[in-house]
């Protein structure tokens, strides 16, 4: 029974390989605005390390972190989604540009605060995502980061 058992767990993981595989492919080559978004946010296309549990990251930090790189927020490059309101037109409310993530993490006045405070001086969403998956405190300090801009621009908004 193990033989059997250890054969159906290789076959399996060669689905799952060549699954991802083909995932990753169809990601990195689609058109799509927000799939670009995500590739830049994970480059290497790899499982959110925001995921697991046992980096005792704040669960509410977690949950910011994983909405923000699926795009499951309520900035206004995802709110104008939803109203087919033009690209053009989904301006932050600092009116210096689109508000996209990557505006409202590395360039809006209005984060500047936030930034300077959490030491994130990245020039680029990719550069932010580059971390060493390895250090907890600095993935801890990115998740909580990402929660206060969420909820910056959400009280912002709302407001």
């Amino acid at each position: 029974m193990g033989k059997r058992t250890k054969q159906l767990e290789e076959i399996t993981m060669s689905h799952k390989e060549t699954f991802f595989s083909q995932l990753k492919q169809t990601m990195s080559s689609s058109n799509s605005s927000r799939r670009k978004q995500y590739c830049l946010m994970n480059p290497h296309l790899e499982p959110s390390p925001f995921l697991n549990r046992a980096l005792h990251i704040p669960e509410q930090n977690r949950i910011a972190a994983n909405r923000l790189k699926l795009g499951s927020h309520h900035l206004r490059i995802e709110t104008g989604r939803w109203s087919r309101t033009p690209v053009q037109e989904r301006l932050c409310i600092c009116g210096t540009g689109i508000q996209t993530e990557e505006h409202v993490l590395i360039e809006c006045p209005r984060s500047h605060h936030q930034r300077t405070a959490y030491n994130m001086h990245a020039q680029s969403l990719n550069e932010l995502f580059e971390f060493d998956t390895e250090d907890t405190k600095e993935l801890r300090n990115l998740a909580e980061y990402i929660k206060k801009i969420l909820s910056l621009f959400k009280d912002l908004i709302c407001n």
